[in-house]
């Protein structure tokens, strides 16, 4: 199996054609890869923090949700359940 991918390795995709230019340090010289690589990097922040932000609407919905069935489930035990709003 190892000697497989080595098989593909040497097929032409060498060193230089398979390298990283952000490994290379291409930002230093490039002021497009800069940009492009701050723009990319904003986008990724700006899903996490959409992400984020989803679980913590979810989280509080369940936890008003929760709050609101324990105020009548109270009311219920107290056998006041006429007086709940329908």
């Amino acid at each position: 199996m190892i000697g497989f991918g080595i098989g593909i390795w040497d097929l032409g995709f060498g060193v230089g054609f398979m390298s990283c230019p952000v490994c290379f340090n291409a930002s230093a010289v490039d002021e497009g890869v800069r940009a492009s690589l701050n723009l990319g990097i904003l986008v990724l922040m700006g899903v996490t923090g959409v992400v984020l932000a989803g679980f913590l609407r979810f989280i509080v919905s369940i936890a008003r949700l929760s709050k609101a069935d324990m105020a009548q489930a109270d009311l219920v035990e107290a056998g006041l359940q006429d007086s709940l709003p329908t």
